[in-house]
């Protein structure tokens, strides 16, 4: 799905295209790879449970709820940030433990966004 966008008062088609840890984006003809993974999220403070703001923001929508099973690839939420909307994606398997903002709430860079907790053994 090809999503069109402005900057600097050119507008550009961006399809993005998500393979495990990269993301492929195709903008004008051109194709970039670039690394998908969030070190702001992977670490700090509350360690590899806490998903962290990789820019300050504005929630635009939460997607999950405290309680819901996530699996890796699942979006628990959309940030904006400077008018560009980004998709919070979980990493791994696990249990909403908290929803930290509502939409239309601002955080800060680093702020932690959502924490999970391990999924119970089946």
């Amino acid at each position: 799905m090809a999503t069109k966008f402005c900057f600097l008062d050119e507008e550009y088609a961006l399809a993005p295209v998500r393979r495990a840890a990269t993301v492929t984006l195709a903008i004008d003809g051109r194709t970039v790879t670039v690394d998908a993974r969030d070190p702001v999220a992977a670490g700090g403070g509350a360690g590899a449970n806490a998903v962290r703001a990789p820019m300050p923001g504005v929630v635009v929508s939460v997607e999950v709820a405290v309680g819901d099973s996530v699996h890796p690839g699942q979006t628990l939420m959309v940030i904006e940030s400077m008018k560009l909307q980004t998709s919070i994606i979980a990493e791994r398997d696990g249990v909403i433990d908290a929803v930290c903002f509502a939409t239309e709430a601002t955080f800060d860079k680093g702020a932690e966004l959502v924490r999970y907790v391990d999924a119970p053994a089946a």
